[in-house]
Parts: structure tokens; sequence; C-alpha cells
């Protein structure tokens, strides 16, 4: 498959974004709920895709740390178009592709393919919601109004952005360029493959996640990662497909995180909120001060 160019180095304050190990989090697939095969383990992502993985969520932040360098904060919406011009397009055969895919298809097993479902169904918006409110039960009204704001703007805003890259590149999916693929998932919808949807709000969401409870970063970077290896497995995208759909969340996503002036909370790992023992919040002057040294 193309190897994955990067643009540059990891941007200052992304670190904690790209800390995650080459698998996915051991955490349960969502707060309270028993995976639908009776277990909690993840899908373990591919290493050395991982690694590309990663690699597309770098350009990501490098061209987001662009933009804010050539636009005002009045332009802030703009990042969504900006994104889709710097989108590359798939590649000009989908062989390699398709031989990986094939590979991916041998590996699989009952509990990964339960995996794989459930992240079909839940990956696009309710396992964000449900860890959003781990953030707003230790927080107050106005800050988890704004984080549940940040959260719903991000998803509508790359989603919009994907579908136009979909309808722009009309990649046909990989089922359907190759119907000898066995898919361990149902069938999407009729629309196109490139960039990848679940993908894009698994990013998406987890950057958002990510900068509302920075202690927990690696934890929602790694889930992002596999829900979105989960639509590879399924057989449903192609690789391709995957890393573009993080690079194009990851631009817009951290800059709209960038320009929120949301306010951090450490410490809400365990779900609801213990009044007694109120989980640490980040004064805005330190905040401001952080991130104006990323810039």
């Amino acid at each position: 498959m193309t190897a994955v160019t990067l643009s540059g180095a990891p941007l200052p304050g992304a670190v904690s974004l790209l800390a995650a190990a080459p698998i996915a989090s051991t955490a349960p697939i969502a707060p309270g709920e028993p995976a639908p095969d009776g277990t909690d383990t993840p899908l373990v992502v591919d290493p050395e895709f991982r690694k590309r993985l990663d690699a597309s969520i770098r350009e990501g932040l490098a061209d987001a740390k662009t933009f804010a360098r050539e636009h005002t904060i009045g332009e802030r919406d703009q990042v969504a178009d900006w994104a889709l011009l710097r989108m590359v397009w798939p590649p000009k055969t989908d062989d390699e592709d398709l031989a990986y895919l094939h590979q991916v298809e041998k590996t699989r097993t009952p509990a990964g393919t339960a995996r794989a479902r459930y992240w079909a169904k839940h990956g696009l918006t309710d396992e964000w919601e449900a860890k959003l409110k781990e953030y707003t039960s230790h927080a107050g009204p106005a800050q988890a109004l704004a984080a549940e704001k940040l959260l719903h703007d991000a998803l509508a805003l790359v989603n919009t952005a994907t579908q136009t890259g979909k309808a722009a590149a009309g990649r046909k999916r990989p089922f359907v360029v190759d119907e000898s693929l066995t898919l361990a998932v149902d069938k999407p919808g009729n629309n196109p493959s490139y960039p990848s949807g679940h993908t894009s709000a698994a990013y998406a969401a987890s950057i958002v996640l990510a900068a509302l409870m920075p202690d927990r970063a690696k934890e929602f970077m790694d889930t992002a990662a596999e829900a979105s290896w989960a639509r590879i497995y399924g057989g449903v995208h192609f690789p391709t497909d995957v890393l573009a759909g993080a690079k194009m969340a990851t631009t817009i996503t951290s800059h709209l995180v960038r320009t929120s002036g949301i306010t951090p909370i450490y410490g809400t790992a365990g779900g609801d909120a213990d009044p007694a023992a109120p989980a640490k919040v980040v004064p805005r002057r330190r905040k401001r001060a952080a991130a104006a040294a990323a810039r």
C-alpha cells in the first residue's frame, strides 16, 4: 500500500495524542456496557498499520497548525473546506489495499467480528456521547454545555467534509470492487468509500475528548484506532480510506479545539462524579498559556 508521507515532526502540545501504544486500549467498549460477545477484549490493531495511522494524525496536526497560521479566528469554520482541499486522492489502483484486506480477512474470529459489529452500530455517535458524560458529570453547567457543543460541532463539521470528500472521490467500496471479499459486518449504505466516515467520526470525537480529559488522551486515541481498524477488519473500507478519514478529522477538530476555550478536567476515569472528591479543573489562565506555547 502507498506509504504515508509525513508533513513534519509532531507539533508542540500534540504529543499526548500520539503517545498511544500500537494496539488498542483494553477499556470496556462503552461505560458500563459489556461487549456483545460477553468479553471486553478489543480488536488488536496491526502495529504496522497503527504507525501509518499515527503518521496521518501527525499530518493532520501539521495542516491544522498551518491553517491557524494563515487564518483568523473569525475564519474558524473554513477549516473544513481547507482540509478538503488538502485531501489526498485515493490510489490509482486498489490492488495493494485489496491484498491487505484479504490478509486481514483470514485473521477474523467470532469475538473480533462481534467487536467490529459493535463499532459499525455505535461508532458514529453513541460511543462518544457516552464517554462525554464522563466529563460533563464532573463539570459545571456552563462547562458541560460548552463541551457538548464542541463535540457535536466537531462531529457535524467533520461529517459534512467527509461526505463531500466521498462524493468528490467517488471510490467504490472494496466488496464492490472485489466480490470475493467477505464481510464481517452488514453492508453500509450506498455511498462511496473514501474517506471513511466511521474513522473521521472516531478521531473527531476522540480529539475533543482528549482535550477535555487530557490525562485520558491515550485511552481515547487508542479507542479511535480500534474503531477505525474495525472498518478494515469488517471489510467495508480500504486501509487508505481510513488513513484519509483520520487525517481530515484531525485537521478540522484540532483547530476547533485550539480555538474553543474549553476547560480541561483531570481525574474523570470511573464514570459518575463524586461530589466529595471533585475532579481537578485547569485554571483558564494556565490553559491559555499552554495554548500559546503550542502555537
